[in-house]
Formats: structure tokens, C-alpha cells, sequence
């Protein structure tokens, strides 16, 4: 059965994902850029609570995986296009070393390659998977807590996750890094909480729709005031906005549930959206880059200047970001780079993916 809701928001995560990459330049520049990089701050936490979520509702009322088998099925999935897109943006990053050393300087990009590989640093959003390999590790063992004691769980994973966030917030000096999975562990379990008790939470939501939008709005408030108080702007690692993000996933499938069953364009759109997610979220920052150096390196860096400029690149990004998906959508093996191939059926994605 397919969850319309489900795909609004991965939808809306994936263009928000690709916003908050955009407006990291302009925070200290512009009030607009500050303001818009802090109301996308659900994003990479957000594809983590559906990737909990859909994991679980998939499982109900199905015979369940072994550890083994559910490790078999769904780690390469996400290995594989890791792989490959780590190695393409280490090839990246070094073209300049590439250029003036030719093949004779391969040798030497093994080790820090299999240092991007171990921690997740080959660009600036593959930590993300790191964090997904986490899950998928973990995820047997909280599908069988969840079963037994679904509140629990609940609450331990919120305990954890509310400490490892204070203490990244108070910089006290743990050796976590930010992709270590109790920075994220609360959202992945409230996602499996949620696909336990959808049916029951569903019709509380929709008689409560308009508190679930007041509570929202009150959210994002508390997220600003502590950016101005503070001046940690742009961080997604604290937590005002652990509060922020599950009311924001609250608060889209109220939404969601009202666009479910359209046929309309625009619901095909965000259906496509949502199944290329994946893609759109591991080839969006290389566009953004490339797009970027052409720009100065011809002398219209200027033009991206202000907020204008802002919207223009994310305009631009985010097309040039599609439509090369939808290219590589038409072959085969785009599966390899995270894409969903159109020659056949495309299903919602089961995937996770994708900060």
C-alpha cells in the first residue's frame, strides 16, 4: 500500500535538505539566508524519522527479518551508492592534485579515501549515510524492544538523544562526532512509534489540526529565539530543534493527509520527488559546487550575491539537480547511484535517505 503522506514529506525533506545547503553561505550575510537556513532545520532529522517509520510499517503484519536477512536486504542499498559517491567526490576534491600528478598520484589518495570511507567526510553531507549504517545496525534490536515495550523504548532513545544533543550544545568534549548515532537515535525510534500508533494517532491529528499548526509555529519561534540568544545559527544538533523537528513532522502529515489521494500534477510531482530522493540528496551538493566555481571562475560570482542571488542559486540547483535525475532515472544503472530506475514500477522507496 502506498503512503501518499509518506512521500509529501520525504518530498518536502529533500527540498529542504538541498535549502539548507544553499542558505549555510548566507547565514552571516543575510537576515533572509539566517532565517531560511533555521526553518529548514527539520530536514536531516526528518529523513531520519520516516526512515524508522517506513522500516517499521513495512515489518507489520509481515513475518520479520533476522538480524542476518534484514542486513542482507537493506545495507546495499545504501553501501553501494556510498561507495561510489564517496569515491567520486574524493576524485573531485583532488582534481587538482589529479592534474598535476596524473595516474602516478592515485596511489596516494588510498588512504585518506579509506578515511572518508570509515568516517563519512568524503563531501559535507555524506556523515548521513554514517548515520544510516548506525540505524540499519541497530534496527533488529529496536524492532524487538518496540514490540515488547514500545514506551520504553520511546523514552530511553529521548533520553540518550536529548544528552548527546545538550552535550554537543555546551560543547563539553565527549569524542562524539556528529555522526554518531545517539545524536539521531530519538528521531529514527519516534518514527517506528508512530508507524505503531498511526491508526490511532491519525484521527487525534486531523480533529487537531489546527493546535498541531499553532504548536508548530510556537516551535520554530522557540528555534529562532534560541539562535538569536545563543548565536548558534545553522545547527541542527541541538535541542530546540529536536522539539522543532517532531512537530514539523507532525504538522506535515496533517498536511499530507489532506493531499493524499490527489491525482493533480503536483502530486505526481512530489510522488517523483519522494522516490528520487536518494539521488537528489547525494548529487545535489556537487551541483551546487561545480555551479558555484563556473560562476566565479567566469566572473559572475556577483550575480549570487544577496538574497536574490540566494533564491537564484537555489532556483538553479535545485533544476539542474532534477533534471539530471530524471536523465539518470532512464538508466539502468542509476539503482547503483541511489536512483530509481523508470523502466520499471517505481515504489515509494522503503529508503530512509536521505541528510
Amino acid at each position: 500500500m502506498r503512503l501518499r503522506e509518506i512521500d509529501f514529506i520525504r518530498a518536502i525533506a529533500a527540498l529542504s535538505v538541498i535549502a539548507i545547503h544553499i542558505t549555510a553561505s548566507y547565514v552571516t550575510d543575510t537576515t533572509l539566508g539566517r532565517a531560511w537556513n533555521e526553518i529548514m532545520r527539520y530536514a536531516v532529522p526528518l529523513f531520519i524519522l520516516l526512515s524508522g517509520f517506513v522500516l517499521y510499517k513495512i515489518e507489520m503484519g509481515r513475518p520479520q527479518l533476522s538480524y542476518l536477512q534484514f542486513q542482507r536486504k537493506r545495507m546495499g542499498k545504501v553501501l553501494i551508492p556510498y561507495v561510489l559517491w564517496t569515491l567520486l567526490y574524493v576524485l573531485y576534491i583532488a582534481r587538482e592534485f589529479l592534474r598535476n600528478n596524473g595516474f602516478e598520484g592515485i596511489p596516494r589518495l588510498w588512504s585518506p579515501t579509506l578515511d572518508h570511507l570509515y568516517y563519512g567526510t568524503a563531501f559535507y553531507h555524506l556523515y548521513f549515510l554514517i548515520i544510516t549504517f548506525q540505524l540499519y545496525l541497530l534496527y533488529p534490536l529496536l524492532r524487538d524492544a518496540m514490540n515488547r515495550k514500545p514506551l520504553w523504548v520511546l523514552s530511553g532513545s529521548f533520553l540518550l538523544t536529548l544528552f548527546a544533543q545538550v552535550a554537543a550544545y555546551m560543547h563539553w568534549d565527549l569524542g562524539w562526532r556528529i555522526s554518531f548515532f545517539p545524536n539521531w537515535l530519538f528521531f529514527f525510534v519516534f518514527g517506528m512509534y508512530f508507524a505503531l500508533h498511526k491508526q490511532s494517532w491519525e484521527p487525534k491529528l486531523r480533529r487537531n489540526s489546527l493546535l498541531v499548526g499553532a504548536l508548530w509555529i510556537a516551535s520554530l519561534a522557540i528555534v529562532f529565539l534560541d539562535g538569536y540568544f545563543t548565536k548558534k545559527w545553522a545547527y541542527s544538533v541541538k535541542p530546540s530543534v529536536m522539539l522543532y523537528t517532531i512537530l514539523s513532522f507532525l504538522f506535515f502529515y496533517v498536511v499530507a493527509m489532506r493531499f493524499a489521494d490527489t491525482k493533480s500534477r503536483f502530486g505526481k510531482l512530489l510522488d517523483w520527488l519522494s522516490a528520487q530522493s536518494f539521488l537528489i540528496f547525494l548529487l545535489h551538493p556537487l551541483v551546487l559546487n561545480l555551479f558555484g566555481n563556473q560562476m566565479r571562475k567566469y566572473g559572475y560570482g556577483s550575480l549570487l550575491d544577496g538574497n536574490l542571488g540566494m533564491i537564484m542559486l537555489y532556483l538553479i540547483v535545485t533544476l539542474i539537480t532534477c533534471g539530471l535525475t530524471w536523465i539518470g532515472s532512464h538508466l539502468p544503472l542509476t539503482t547503483y547511484l541511489g536512483g530509481v530506475y523508470s523502466g520499471k514500477k517505481a515504489k515509494p522507496a522503503p529508503r530512509n535517505q536521505q541528510a
